[in-house]
């Protein structure tokens, strides 16, 4: 596969606007005579980085003259690699901000913003529809601006501290929509999320830390490898983008086409194919559509695990596997994205519309499978041919684990049709079946970044879905902003079989038409089919075993299903991480009172710290100098980020 994609020549000034324009709605939210104005406009804040996209996107496969007739004035620019470019892209600097601003989009920029600004207007567009009437939108649409600016901001960041700060800015901003619905099951997958996302920045910023210590310049690429920190920071950051779940992030700064790092790059593999099919068993016992969806996310990304551990494996590969994951996630956060939003549209409806928004829901379903001729056919082949060129024994091993890979994804997305078409058949499987536009953002922010941490908070049980619209209104269709990432989501397969069937238009760049060349179509096609054909089988066994027909009522009008699959409640596993992090507090706590007892009586004994620190910050927030300072400290942000 060519590795070439041509830079997005657009206007570089505006960049800094796409997540300046999210700051400046939160400011007008808080402006009480300007809140319906920023309340109307936040839905569609992610539109300018969509028509960029655009116009970055025709730019690289149509070149200027035709894109400036479709989208406007172009510039000229210089091809560069979407792997490791030979030199770095054009770039606006702002030196006097921070340590050194810059702003740029290259190849692989433009396919992750292309992928944002269509799934953060789309899931905008639903929560407009969805909080119509929700007494908290704006509290909603603050978090939702805050988490959608660092998402753009890491997306056209050039500077490693730029990157760091908006994936800073998106992660902690997506607590707000995970605890939006203020439950108790959502309070405690805020607080899981938290802890992961403290633990992820104190890794991530160690990482980077030691990555950037003795080099001269921030830009990305970073030049050299952390000297003789090297290997502790390239583990830390891997670790730190795993935990806290950024694909881009290990794309960007990983040492993906320099040199081999055997260890690391084995862990990886292997933590990849461990997450793809562990994910697979516990999203099988699931009995709600979305949790189960949340862990198909942990499973696909183990999938995107594997690129990135063998790119640390063999360096060599790279400038095959960049495009290959590129693709793969463009594929997977719009069919996921549709996946998500269809499970309100069938349960919304009725009758022969409920039949029609199921069928439509299996197209997306059968694409995550790969089925053949589909975006997840292409973006599945081409990581597997990515992944041929690893040294022994590994090609040997993946060809074996792969196929059972896709015949889990297959299981899985059966049993989400299943759970859609006979909710009877299964208690509780509804039971958040109404859209999340909260959770369906963080779940944008998760696509896009490619994550697991959020993913795995937010499966948590009663965190799939926000507060029910207000007594006296009915529940609002969805049907508009699905169908339309549906077809988004269906068209990406679309230039894949154009070139397959020799009709499209040449120069076009790969991940957008990087359907990969077939030697013997009909044995790729049907070594495709396999796994979906052998999921069938299972599902249709499992079916039978569990005492159900294919209309979801038990084999005899006399019986009841003898037996239904154990569930593993979702989040369990958290608590491996939960449960000795609470123990680690309370033996601080305990520590804290035996010094207390050591240095004689405190007014202040342990237990009541966060009471009086809260105390004492209320009656200091009264002080004239602390609004004073407050104020400063806003109006420094704002000069900023001018």
């Amino acid at each position: 596969m060519n590795s070439t994609l041509a830079l997005a020549a657009v206007p570089l000034p505006w960049l800094p606007l796409l997540p300046l324009f999210p700051l400046l709605l939160i400011l007008l939210l808080l402006w009480r005579r300007s809140r319906a104005l920023a309340t109307a406009l936040a839905p569609w804040a992610a539109v300018p980085a969509l028509l960029l996209a655009l116009y970055a996107a025709l730019y690289a496969a149509l070149g200027p003259a035709l894109s400036a007739t479709v989208l406007g004035a172009a510039l000229t620019g210089p091809t560069v690699s979407l792997a490791a470019p030979a030199a770095p892209p054009m770039a606006l600097e702002w030196p006097q901000l921070l340590l050194g601003l810059r702003f740029g989009l290259d190849g692989l920029g433009t396919v992750f913003l292309l992928l944002a600004g269509l799934l953060w207007s789309l899931a905008g567009w639903a929560a407009q529809i969805y909080h119509r009437h929700d007494e908290r939108r704006h509290a909603l649409w603050g978090f939702w601006l805050a988490a959608l600016s660092g998402n753009l901001w890491l997306i056209v960041a050039q500077d490693a501290i730029g990157f760091y700060a908006g994936f800073a800015l998106m992660s902690f901003a997506a607590y707000g929509l995970v605890v939006h619905a203020r439950s108790a099951d959502a309070w405690r997958a805020g607080r899981v999320y938290l802890i992961m996302a403290v633990l992820g920045e104190a890794l991530l910023l160690s990482g980077l830390l030691l990555r950037v210590a003795g080099s001269e310049s921030l830009a990305l690429p970073l030049e050299g490898n952390g000297g003789q920190h090297a290997s502790l920071a390239t583990a830390l950051i891997f670790l730190g983008f795993g935990v806290k779940a950024g694909l881009l992030g290990w794309m960007r700064f990983l040492p993906l086409s320099t040199e081999p790092w055997p260890l690391l790059g084995a862990a990886a593999l292997l933590l990849g194919l461990l997450a793809a099919l562990i994910a697979v068993l516990i999203g099988l016992t699931q009995r709600q559509p979305k949790v189960l969806l949340a862990y198909s996310s942990i499973s696909q990304m183990g999938f995107m695990t594997l690129g990135i551990g063998a790119a640390l494996l063999h360096p060599g590969g790279w400038p095959a596997l960049a495009p290959a994951l590129a693709l793969y996630a463009l594929h997977h956060g719009l069919a996921k994205g549709a996946l998500f939003l269809g499970v309100a549209a069938v349960a919304q409806a009725t009758g022969a519309a409920r039949r029609w928004a199921l069928a439509m829901q299996a197209l997306p379903a059968l694409a995550l499978a790969g089925l053949p001729l589909s975006s997840g056919f292409w973006a599945k082949d081409g990581l597997k041919q990515a992944l041929s060129s690893l040294p022994a024994p590994w090609p040997e091993a993946l060809t074996w684990l792969l196929p059972i890979g896709a015949l889990g994804t297959t299981l899985l997305m059966l049993r989400l049709l299943w759970l859609q078409a006979h909710p009877q058949a299964e208690p509780h499987a509804q039971a958040h079946a109404h859209a999340d536009s909260a959770i369906t953002a963080n779940t944008v922010a998760t696509a896009i970044t490619g994550g697991t941490a959020t993913t795995a908070a937010t499966s948590a049980p009663g965190t799939t879905s926000t507060a029910a619209p207000a007594s006296g209104h009915a529940t609002p269709t969805l049907r508009a902003p699905w169908l339309a990432l549906l077809l988004a989501s269906l068209a990406l397969g679309v230039p894949g079989l154009l070139v397959f069937l020799g009709i499209a238009p040449p120069g076009l760049p790969p991940p957008f038409a990087a359907a990969p060349a077939l030697a013997f179509p009909a044995l790729s096609f049907a070594l495709a089919m396999l796994p979906l054909l052998l999921g069938a089988a299972l599902a249709g066994a499992a079916l039978h075993w569990s005492g159900y027909t294919l209309t979801g009522r038990p084999h005899s009008s006399h019986s009841q299903p003898l037996r239904t699959p154990p569930q593993i409640t979702p989040g369990d596993l958290l608590g491996l991480i939960e449960a000795p992090l609470q123990r680690f507090w309370l033996a601080m706590l305990a520590l804290s009172a035996q010094l207390d007892r050591y240095r004689g009586p405190s007014p202040t004994p342990a237990h009541r710290w966060p009471r009086t620190l809260w105390l004492e910050e209320r009656q200091l927030r009264r002080l004239p100098v602390a609004g004073a300072a407050l104020l400063a400290l806003l109006l420094l942000m704002a000069l900023l980020m001018r």
